[in-house]
């Protein structure tokens, strides 16, 4: 898709050497990348590591992981951070056997929009002047 490519391979941070397929035949059945950013020279974003289904538990992820990691040493980078949404309990450990630890970052919060939390007025509203 367009906004993938130019989010992942088009923009201005991406790494486009470091944009890994693992396939079968013709068949892609995993990717990861890396980006760079401005601030941090010294350190590659691992942005995305994704498996088809079909293909997860046969260590495709673990290949895709270390090809970003003889990637960052191959070029001189100092470190490699990444995400993993914590429904995803076998990257969480892929990372934390290849020496990823766990830093402090966003908590995301959601709650429907509705239905809507009633407000009780108070009893007397008081302005202070």
């Amino acid at each position: 898709c367009k906004e993938f490519t130019a989010f992942a391979v088009e923009a201005a941070d991406a790494v486009a050497d470091a944009f890994f397929i693992v396939h079968n035949g013709t068949q892609f059945v995993g990717l990861s990348f890396m980006r760079r950013r401005a601030n941090t020279p010294h350190t590659l974003y691992q942005e995305l590591t994704g498996v088809l289904p079909a293909y997860r538990g046969m260590g495709v992820a673990r290949v895709l992981k270390e090809l970003t990691i003889d990637y960052g040493l191959r070029h001189g980078y100092e470190s490699i951070e990444t995400w993993v949404e914590d429904n995803n309990p076998a990257m969480l450990a892929i990372n934390l056997n290849y020496g990823f630890v766990r830093g402090s970052g966003a908590v995301v919060l959601a709650r429907p929009i509705a239905p809507a939390v009633a407000l009780t007025p108070p009893n007397q509203l008081v302005i202070a002047r």
